[in-house]
């Protein structure tokens, strides 16, 4: 709770040197795809490393700033009977998490290309882990993220982008019979495209 606490601080404070300077006009759509690693022992033991992708779209703000808003994508299958020696369940487990993030990013470090942002944001996540012949189990929470993000200009509107994220997050599970606690704290790695459009700089 702390780490959010001092995230959205920082989030907070940000904000008003961007929306006080000049707007600009541009703003990009970028689709990336790469891998979650949870921080938790537990969930590397069961799900492990696992595929990510996300959605975004980002608008100017003042001379070096943007605000991104992101839809993100993880879902992996994995044993939750691992440390059994005489049972082997296989891939009987699945969770899935769909996240809605906004970002506030600022390149002022590098006016020009290729650029590296930095940044800072929150998350709505929603999160599902389902078990063999168990009840599905849900729960949804608000997180926080530190992010860093290259970005290479391939032509005047392509961009190569790339961006790692680590995120704070705590979810309760629960169903009719039980309710959980799970640390899906994790970093992001991704790399994809991104198109801009309007004035550019």
């Amino acid at each position: 709770m702390l780490n959010k606490i001092s995230l959205l601080a920082v989030y907070i404070s940000l904000l008003p040197c961007h929306v006080t300077a000049q707007n600009r006009s541009d703003w990009q759509i970028s689709t990336l795809a790469g891998v979650f690693s949870p921080n938790q022992t537990e969930l590397q033991n069961v799900y492990g490393n696992g595929f990510a992708g996300s959605v975004t779209a980002a608008v100017g703000i003042g001379s070096s700033g943007r605000l991104q808003v992101g839809l993100d994508r993880f879902q992996r299958r994995g044993d939750p009977f691992y440390n059994s020696e005489d049972f082997n369940a296989g891939d009987a487990a699945e969770l899935s998490m769909t996240g809605l993030s906004f970002t506030l990013q600022s390149h002022a470090l590098t006016r020009n290309y290729p650029r590296l942002y930095f940044g800072a944001g929150l998350d709505y996540v929603f999160a599902r882990e389902s078990i063999r012949e168990q009840e599905m189990s849900t729960g949804q929470a608000v997180g926080a993220h530190l992010s860093i993000a290259p970005e290479i200009r391939l032509s005047q509107r392509l961009h190569l982008v790339a961006r790692a994220t680590y995120r704070f997050l705590e979810v309760t599970f629960k169903n009719d019979r039980s309710r959980y606690t799970f640390d899906l704290s994790g970093t992001n790695l991704l790399i994809g495209l991104g198109y801009s459009f309007g004035n550019l700089r």
